[in-house]
């Protein structure tokens, strides 16, 4: 069940990247040997993990538990992000949801969540200490946490990085 393991993809994401970014001693071991870490460094594989995330979850079914599913999506594309491969990912999504026959329903969908996810965090001083603790946890700051959900939902269809260049104008929801 995807709810119940995001929190070890989540830190295997982490740890990939760390051991990749930060403790480059352990590079090789991260690319190379560890299956897992190889595994999970893969972007078609991050990919399939993150269209899980924001498949299983929406703004009415957001509870305690599944919250931090839209939590490790959004770790997963802050990499990306620092990487340059923001469009990649956003593509997969769409293409996920084009196979699905359902044009603008995933990725309307992330854009409720990064709303719902920006005013529950960022606006809410109980939520902003939980969140504190997960900034703190993923070595990422708070500023490229927003930063990263602004682009996201930025409303500039020009934008490769934002969530709306990739819906087809009819499907855009507000």
């Amino acid at each position: 069940h995807l709810v119940d393991s995001n929190m070890f993809i989540r830190s295997v994401v982490l740890s990939q990247e760390h051991f990749t970014t930060k403790q480059t001693e352990y590079c090789e071991f991260a690319t190379t040997q560890c299956r897992l870490l190889i595994h999970v460094g893969e972007p078609k594989h991050r990919t399939k993990f993150l269209c899980s995330l924001v498949n299983i979850i929406q703004v009415s079914t957001l509870t305690q538990e599944n919250v931090s599913c839209l939590n490790t999506a959004l770790v997963i594309l802050m990499f990306a992000r620092r990487c340059g491969s923001l469009p990649f990912y956003l593509q997969a999504l769409r293409d996920e949801e084009m196979r699905g026959y359902h044009p603008g329903f995933l990725l309307n969908n992330f854009r409720s969540l990064l709303r719902f996810w920006e005013s529950h965090y960022l606006r809410n001083d109980k939520e902003c200490c939980a969140l504190e603790k997960v900034v703190k946890s993923s070595g990422i700051s708070l500023d490229y946490w927003r930063d990263t959900t602004l682009t996201l939902r930025s409303a500039d269809r020009s934008n490769l990085e934002s969530i709306v260049h990739y819906i087809d104008e009819p499907y855009i929801e507000e």
